[in-house]
């Protein structure tokens, strides 16, 4: 299968496919094409540049972030830390 596929990693028994936005629709419909179920179809922003937090900044950063994601205006939150799990 000759895809315009970026990045491609399984998670359990979910199989996770990353591709530019351009190709989004058609990478969608090949894959549906070729018999496999999606079972979500997204368009995500992913950060080119991340930052590393120390604990105590990451700390402060995650409170920050909650109250935001809680807040019933906020749709989506996009952020740029990597995640220190």
């Amino acid at each position: 299968m000759e895809l315009p596929i970026a990045d491609f990693s399984q998670e359990d028994e979910k199989y996770v496919v990353q591709t530019s936005k351009p190709d989004f629709i058609s990478v969608k419909k090949s894959l549906t094409g070729l018999g496999y179920h999606i079972s979500e179809a997204d368009l995500h922003f992913i950060a080119d540049n991340t930052v590393k937090l120390s604990a105590e900044d990451m700390e402060r950063f995650t409170k920050l972030l909650t109250a935001i994601e809680e807040d019933e205006d906020v749709d989506a939150v996009r952020h740029n830390v990597e995640n220190n799990e």
